[in-house]
């Protein structure tokens, strides 16, 4: 993507411009939801997914209103999203997790979240792609790096991290894999005939 910026920024009349979003702005939601709306139609025929919308009722939680069939519950779908950001992100999250990880569609969101100032952005993880929140570059290329290794401990680390950056944060669940991704990394170099050596004994070993 380019490094445009506007000219207020460029002429620092606007300081906060890359500070980023959580949530759904304002100027992200028409956006968003073209995209939303777009997924949730068959890609042939462009007909509603009466079905898909009977998965995002059960699985993100919501009450749909189906007295007109699919376009009532399609309105209700919109005005919840639009008025509660979290389940604005939560559907997103969903339809992305349904989409092949190469796909054109996925791209396309992760640059509208980019361009937009979005604490989201678009990550693929052993599951498929989902919303993962952003961290500093330098971070996040360490971080993928060390998770993109094979082996115990890479995927032990993707657990931790999935969980602290993902959109159901479980922060004690995120320390017991680190702990664990620890433990899969130092075992074979530091206790290296103590297959069930914990951290504690390492260290003491050490």
């Amino acid at each position: 993507m380019d490094d445009w910026q506007p000219l207020s920024v460029r002429q620092g009349k606007q300081v906060d411009y890359d500070a980023l979003q959580d949530g759904v702005p304002g100027w992200l939601v028409s956006s968003l939801w073209k995209w939303v709306d777009r997924e949730l139609r068959s890609r042939v025929s462009g007909y509603l997914s009466i079905d898909l919308l009977h998965e995002i009722e059960r699985r993100c939680r919501v009450t749909l209103n189906w007295a007109n069939g699919g376009s009532s519950a399609l309105a209700t779908l919109r005005g919840l999203m639009q008025s509660a950001p979290t389940r604005f992100l939560d559907v997103v999250d969903f339809l992305l997790s349904k989409l092949p990880v190469s796909s054109y569609e996925a791209k396309q969101l992760d640059v509208m979240l980019t361009e937009a100032g979005s604490l989201w952005r678009v990550v693929r993880r052993q599951k498929g792609l989902c919303l993962e929140e952003r961290v500093q570059e330098p971070i996040a290329l360490s971080a993928e790096r060390a998770m993109s290794r094979q082996g115990k401990a890479g995927r032990l680390l993707m657990l931790a991290w999935q969980a602290i950056y993902g959109r159901s944060p479980n922060p004690s669940w995120a320390y017991k894999n680190a702990v664990r991704a620890v433990e899969a990394a130092g075992q074979p170099i530091i206790s290296p005939k103590n297959a069930d050596a914990t951290l504690g004994k390492m260290i003491a070993e050490f």
